[in-house]
C-alpha cells in the first residue's frame, strides 16, 4: 500500500506525457526482487577465455555440400567443380569416388593424387583443390541483429564478418557481444567481444576466428530511468562510464523547479534488497538504476 500511496503521489505532481513514464520508473524502483534483473557477475578475463579457446581458426573441414574446384598440373581437361556428396566423397574424374568429408581441402587434394599415382593413370601428379563453396559449416548469430539467423562459415570467419553478414546490430543493441563455443567436454565457453575501440573489455586480441557449431549472441543494451524534475523523462540506454549529472543531461535537464543537489538513485543490490542512495552529479550510474530528482528546497 505505501508503494500505491508513492506512486499516486508522485502522479499527481506530474501531468501529461510523461505521467505513465513516472509511474513506471516508480513502480521499477520499488518492485520486488523477481521484477527488477540482478545483475550478471562479471565474465572471467577475456584473455584467458581467449587461452582456452584460440584465436587461430582450424582447418577448414570439408562436408556434405561442400564445392571444390578440381585442378591437375599440365592436365587441364581434368579442371572441373567437384562437390561433396551425402556420403562424404567427391566423385572425381577417371579415378570416381575419393573420400572427402572431414579433410581440409590440401588433405584431400593428397588422396586424389595418391589414388592417381597407385593406379599409374599419372606421373607425380601436381593436384590442388580450391574451396568454391563452403557450405557444411554453419554458426548462428542471435540477438539485436537485423537478420538473426544461421549462416555459412567462410574461410577465416570473424566475429565482425558474421555480424556484417546479419545485417549488422540493431540500435538496441549493448557494447558487447559473446561468442560462445561448444568444447570436446561439452563445456560451453562464452567470450566476450568489444564492439567499441577502447573498450575496456579489449584486454585481448579480439579476432576470433569461428568455427563451425560457434553462436555469436548480441545481447540488449542496458538501461536507466530518470524521472522527476526533468523535462524528458524516460528509460534511456545506459552508455559507458555514465555518471549521473550526464544522465540528467540525457533525460532533457533539470526543470526550473530540478535541484542538482537532490538526486536519489534506488537500486537493486545482488541479494535483492533496494536500497536508496543520496547521489551527486559526477556519480556513476549502474544497470538498473532508477533515478529521482526532486524539487528545490527554496
Amino acid at each position: 500500500m505505501r508503494t500505491i500511496h508513492r506512486v499516486a503521489s508522485v502522479m499527481r505532481r506530474h501531468s501529461g506525457a510523461g505521467l505513465a513514464v513516472v509511474a513506471i520508473a516508480v513502480l521499477a524502483a520499488c518492485a520486488g526482487p523477481a521484477e527488477r534483473p540482478v545483475a550478471a557477475a562479471a565474465p572471467p578475463p577475456a584473455a584467458k577465455l581467449l587461452a582456452a579457446i584460440g584465436t587461430e581458426p582450424e582447418l577448414l573441414q570439408l562436408g556434405p555440400g561442400d564445392a571444390v574446384r578440381l585442378q591437375i598440373v599440365g592436365r587441364p581437361e581434368l579442371s572441373t567443380t567437384l562437390y561433396v556428396s551425402d556420403g562424404g566423397e567427391l566423385d572425381v574424374p577417371m579415378i570416381g569416388r575419393v573420400k572427402a568429408a572431414g579433410l581440409s581441402p590440401a588433405e584431400a587434394a593428397r588422396n586424389i593424387a595418391g589414388v592417381f599415382r597407385s593406379r599409374e593413370l599419372l606421373v607425380d601428379p601436381q593436384v590442388t583443390l580450391v574451396l568454391d563453396r563452403y557450405q557444411s559449416q554453419r554458426i548462428s548469430v542471435l540477438g539485436e541483429v537485423r537478420s538473426p539467423g544461421r549462416l555459412a562459415l567462410e574461410s577465416r570467419t570473424t566475429v565482425f564478418d558474421a555480424l556484417a553478414q546479419a545485417g549488422g546490430t540493431t540500435e538496441d543493441a549493448g557494447d558487447v557481444v559473446y561468442v560462445m563455443r561448444t568444447g570436446a567436454d561439452g563445456a560451453v565457453s562464452r567470450v566476450p567481444v568489444p564492439l567499441r575501440v577502447g573498450n575496456a573489455a579489449a584486454s585481448a586480441p579480439m579476432e576470433i576466428a569461428l568455427r563451425g557449431g560457434d553462436a555469436i549472441y548480441v545481447p540488449p543494451a542496458e538501461r536507466f530511468y530518470i524521472y522527476g524534475e526533468v523535462n524528458a523523462a524516460n528509460m534511456y540506454r545506459l552508455e559507458p562510464g555514465m555518471t549521473v549529472l550526464q544522465a540528467i543531461s540525457r533525460g532533457g535537464g533539470l526543470t526550473v523547479r530540478g535541484s542538482g543537489s537532490r538526486i536519489e538513485i534506488s537500486r537493486r543490490a545482488a541479494d535483492g534488497h533496494l536500497a536508496r542512495i543520496d547521489a551527486a552529479p559526477a556519480d556513476r550510474v549502474l544497470p538498473g538504476d532508477v533515478i529521482r530528482v526532486k524539487e528545490r528546497l527554496f
